[in-house]
């Protein structure tokens, strides 16, 4: 397992190229929006992901929203190995979760086979993928 951060920002691909140069990174897989903003950006120090970048669309909808402030930063937990522990965290963290975008349960996106996105009853924001 890893564990890991995004960030989410204003100006994502101004602020991709800022961390870059400030902890000699180099840009990883990454996706980006319609608009040319980054939807992800891993920022790598050699093989590892150091920090992954995001666009803050600044949605007020946004699920993610706690007293009219988005979550700047995400915990990201990755590399679990199997289905099975992935959902074995959804289950766990979504106990009385302030905010499930995955109230089905985990789902695949392009870049993960198995994951989910919450926001516990602690407050934390969590990605957890297979």
């Amino acid at each position: 397992m890893q564990s890991g951060c995004q960030i989410y920002v204003k100006g994502s691909v101004e602020a991709a190229a800022f961390y870059q140069r400030a902890l000699n990174l180099t840009l990883g897989m990454n996706f980006k929006d319609g608009d040319g903003t980054y939807e992800h950006a891993s920022l790598m120090f050699g093989e590892r992901e150091i920090l992954a970048v995001a666009e803050d669309k600044g949605d007020m909808s946004s699920p993610f929203i706690r007293d009219n402030k988005r979550p700047v930063m995400s915990f990201n937990c990755y590399g679990l190995g199997t289905r099975e522990a992935v959902l074995q965290a959804y289950n766990v963290l979504s106990e009385g979760a302030f905010h499930n975008e995955n109230p089905d349960g985990p789902a695949p996106l392009p870049w993960s086979e198995l994951c989910f996105y919450l926001v516990d009853k602690f407050g934390v924001y969590w990605w957890v993928a297979i």
